[in-house]
């Protein structure tokens, strides 16, 4: 026999008003249009048949006797058994728990992304240094390729081909840009802006996607209120593009 009280997880001297209570709870944990998963359809079916007993008075009467006494009462307002709860599986606990923190995730990743675009908009910071590169002593290299060929006094080296630095003579000045709240590289110039680096591992140039995908997985999860297990893998990926950007930051700091 069913212990639908512990299906609705009541006492057995729960009110009305607390059975209704819980079972709206419930409904609205387990509801197929607010958790897709197979668990929960079976424990919504269960919910609903533990409901349609203890929500009516006489039915929940009957009930309460058929508990006390099993063996001599014949109740007829009862629905007969057809399964044994088991309660959710550790998998749908699992992601319920993780909900919340996907939820918060995807507020942080907007908030993440606003403050990228706050500061790559903000005036820029300019610094200007001298080119230590000396090309004559470089022997071996491929006119094509690019390399960290282009080093500076003021900051770390950057890519450029052999034929580039050409626009980057010996104790030439360099025009280094950065943004003005996180110091990230958004463009590098020659002496007299006539040639700009192209191959710049930037979170604001080559590598501008992350933050791109980042606001999008975050706006998805967002905007999308139903799957519970759709929300917590989507978590995930965020989380990892999340590190991806933060690491990519560092990469770009001068």
């Amino acid at each position: 026999m069913k212990d639908y009280y512990e299906i609705m997880k009541l006492d057995r001297k729960a009110s009305e008003a607390d059975i209704k209570k819980a079972f709206r709870k419930l409904a609205n944990q387990y509801h197929p249009d607010k958790n897709p998963s197979l668990e929960a359809e079976a424990l919504f079916k269960e919910i609903n048949e533990a409901y349609e007993v203890l929500g009516d008075p006489k039915s929940r009467l009957d009930y309460d006797q058929r508990l006390a006494s099993p063996a001599f009462f014949n109740y007829q307002y009862i629905r007969p058994q057809r399964s044994t709860y088991r309660g959710p599986s550790e998998k749908t606990l699992l992601q319920n728990s993780l909900l919340r923190y996907s939820r918060m995730l995807f507020y942080f990743g907007c908030l993440w992304c606003s403050v990228l675009i706050v500061d790559y908009t903000m005036p820029e910071d300019h610094l200007q240094g001298k080119v230590t590169t000396d090309m004559s002593k470089k022997t071996i290299f491929s006119p094509h390729q690019a390399g960290k060929l282009l080093t500076t006094d003021v900051g770390p080296s950057f890519d450029v081909t052999a034929t580039e630095m050409k626009h980057f003579p010996l104790q030439s000045n360099v025009h280094i840009f950065r943004s003005p709240l996180l110091s990230a590289v958004i463009r590098v110039e020659n002496h007299n802006g006539t040639f700009i680096v192209n191959n710049l591992g930037s979170i604001y140039r080559n590598f501008s996607f992350a933050p791109i995908l980042l606001f999008l997985g975050c706006l998805l999860g967002i905007l999308i209120k139903n799957g519970v297990e759709f929300h917590v893998n989507l978590g995930i990926v965020v989380f990892l593009i999340m590190i991806l950007n933060i690491v990519l930051l560092f990469s770009s700091r001068i």
